[in-house]
């Protein structure tokens, strides 16, 4: 069994959230840092669980696809 415990949480605003948990007794991991859809960071609190926070600042990841579901097309193909 692993040693530790990964949450993983939707915040508003990671930089902001990253903030509020290491004003109160967190410890940052991994500073926030820029991925597809916002930001990312991780940040453990004094129990030893790891709190993987990500926001959804620059929007939902675009498809992968050329073709668009909503075409009425299969997206499994």
């Amino acid at each position: 069994m692993p040693s530790s415990v990964e949450v993983h949480y939707l915040a508003d605003d990671v930089v902001v959230a990253a903030a509020d948990y290491t004003a109160k007794g967190c410890h940052v991991l991994v500073e926030p840092f820029d991925i597809t859809i916002g930001k990312y960071a991780v940040i453990q609190d004094p129990f030893g669980t790891r709190l993987c926070i990500l926001d959804m600042t620059k929007g939902p990841r675009p498809l992968n696809r050329v073709e668009s579901a909503t075409k009425g097309e299969d997206p499994i193909r």
